[in-house]
């Protein structure tokens, strides 16, 4: 019950905070960016919750997918974010961003729908055990890669602001 009530309320206040922001100047890209990111988050968080609570088969394949699909966009929308917020300062080529827009989601649309990172799920009382895919390994290296990529961008960008600018980076 508490797991039900946490994860709920927690999805819920992410996609509220995101709301929030997006409703507060919805042309400007940093509040559409964080929008997707607490949108996308909290979606997780909700499918998290039904793949631990349901006991069909062919729905903890499907909740079990788009539990590798939503993280996939969370990161890139986290990366999105970091790049632009709270303005470009950085400037990354534009072909290197088509590729890491291309690389987020291609790996959203094979986590989702393909058995290329989740191969199975199988069901064991309340037990899940996943057989991950031929291409898992390389799902798990852009889950960790591209936050890496994107604090970097962080850290890069708190180096080189000053006044205001640093001060929105740091908090």
């Amino acid at each position: 019950m508490l797991f039900a009530f946490n994860s709920l309320v927690t999805a819920f206040a992410n996609i509220l905070i995101g709301i929030f922001v997006y409703t507060r100047n919805p042309k400007q890209s940093t509040n559409r960016l964080f929008f997707l990111l607490t949108l996308t988050l909290g979606l997780w968080i909700v499918t998290l919750y039904y793949y631990y609570v349901t006991n069909d088969v062919h729905l903890l394949l499907f909740l079990g997918r788009i539990n590798f699909a939503f993280p996939t966009l969370t990161i890139y929308y986290l990366y999105r974010f970091i790049y632009e917020f709270p303005s470009t300062t950085i400037k990354l080529s534009k072909v290197l961003r088509f590729l890491i827009t291309l690389l987020a989601y291609t790996m959203t649309f094979l986590a989702a729908f393909t058995p290329f990172i989740d191969k199975n799920e199988i069901l064991l009382g309340t037990e899940r055990i996943i057989e991950y895919g031929q291409m898992y390994n390389l799902w798990v290296a852009y889950f960790a890669g591209l936050p890496v990529f994107a604090l970097s961008l962080l850290m890069l960008k708190i180096h080189n602001s000053k006044g205001i600018s640093k001060k929105q980076l740091r908090y």
